[in-house]
């Protein structure tokens, strides 16, 4: 499921109609620790958080007809949030290093910011939107790493249940006992 995501962002950020800076610049998924230093201009999406998305859990079961007699019901998929953080790397050196993943950081992030539903499956995405409690020092610290520019696309998934699916027939008739609608009862 993951590596679908990533295939679809990489995708996205290869379309025709992005721009060609955009389109031209390598995308890597790899964590961007000391060692990390392409060799072209790179866009960096480095996935750090998996989170439920309990704003839209479901909790009605999913019910698809069969056939002409039978239903299925099949139990809501879980929702996920998964967080990558986006950098933008450049081969050069000094001034010129700086203006390159800054041309090429904007451009992504202009370009992101036109979906907010990204793919054939319609996920959707939020761009530049990071957790309030995240210290980014720190993150940068854990990784060796000087800090840098950066922002959070986060795009939500959809997780199928792991539950068998329940079949159940058709209801064609019914009836209608009176006494059962009394108040006093029988």
């Amino acid at each position: 499921m993951i590596d679908e995501l990533d295939t679809t962002i990489a995708a996205l950020l290869d379309d025709a109609e992005a721009p060609a800076e955009l389109r031209a610049a390598d995308v890597s998924f790899a964590g961007p620790d000391k060692d990390f230093k392409p060799a072209q201009p790179t866009v960096n999406l480095f996935l750090y958080a998996l989170r439920e998305n309990r704003e839209l859990r479901a909790t009605t079961p999913v019910y698809q007809r069969t056939n002409d007699t039978t239903y299925k019901s099949t139990p809501p998929p879980a929702r996920v949030d998964c967080t990558y953080l986006v950098t933008a790397w450049s081969p050069k050196s000094g001034g010129l290093r700086v203006a390159e993943e800054h041309r090429l950081l904007g451009l992504c992030l202009w370009w992101l910011g036109h979906f907010p539903l990204i793919g054939p499956a319609q996920l959707p995405a939020e761009v530049a939107r990071a957790p309030e409690d995240r210290s980014m020092g720190q993150f940068w610290s854990a990784l060796g790493i000087v800090p840098r520019a950066a922002f959070d696309l986060t795009v939500t998934v959809a997780l199928r249940s792991l539950d068998p699916d329940g079949e159940f027939g058709v209801v064609k008739t019914f009836e209608i006992h009176e006494e059962l609608l009394r108040k006093d009862g029988p």
